[in-house]
């Protein structure tokens, strides 16, 4: 066999051996998008419109475009919009159930793709997750995941107090405090997750239970 045939024997296996594995990949990603939009469609069913928004609802591309960045942005199955604690674990028990992937966008500021967005997946996003209180008494403030540090420092402005928080005012405290939390006052105070008392956390396996740690 001369070289220009083996060489051509070659390119033909390989040629072939992509076309399927591509489209066996595609397969796959139709199987789990439908998986996800029916799963979608369930939840609306179970919690309304309110709560689960549709790629035909009229805010659906302003809802996934809300992150900071273009190169964020994706096209979820569906947003979902919770409102209590409740609600999100009944959300992530059934797509952990489906076998559906899920984001979490707390201010989506991260221009990182789907650090805070999905494709063919659910975006859970944390919007109304906003309250900021704080206790004189404990000198603590409790602070949801979706707020956002203007309205966190706005809050303490009427004590005359501030904390180690986020240094541009649109960014979401639950994205960055978990991700270390790099503040004017860390040379100070360390970062801002160095300065965090406690979260709240309720777990999907063990009866769905409050607890903080």
């Amino acid at each position: 066999m001369s070289l220009a045939v083996f060489l051509a024997a070659a390119l033909a296996l390989f040629r072939s051996s992509v076309s399927t594995g591509s489209a066996e990949a595609a397969h796959v990603d139709r199987a789990a998008s439908n998986q996800s939009a029916l799963t979608c469609s369930q939840l609306q069913d179970r919690f309304g419109s309110s709560l689960i928004v549709l790629p035909s609802a009229a805010d659906y591309d302003d809802l996934r475009e809300d992150n900071w960045s273009q190169t964020a942005w994706r096209r979820p199955s569906c947003i979902a919009t919770p409102t209590v604690v409740g609600e999100i674990a009944e959300f992530v028990g059934v797509l952990v159930a489906n076998h559906v992937p899920f984001a979490i966008r707390s201010g989506g500021h991260s221009p990182n793709p789907s650090d805070s967005n999905i494709d063919s997946g659910v975006l859970i996003s944390m919007s109304k997750f906003d309250k900021v209180s704080y206790d004189a008494k404990t000198r603590l403030v409790s602070i949801g995941p979706g707020a956002r540090w203007d309205a966190v420092y706005t809050e303490l402005d009427k004590y005359n107090r501030s904390m180690v928080g986020g240094r541009v005012m649109d960014v979401g405290v639950g994205g960055l405090s978990l991700g270390s939390g790099l503040s004017y006052l860390t040379d100070l105070y360390g970062m801002a997750c160095d300065n965090i008392v406690s979260y709240q956390v309720r777990s999907i396996f063990s009866g769905r239970k409050i607890v903080h740690t």
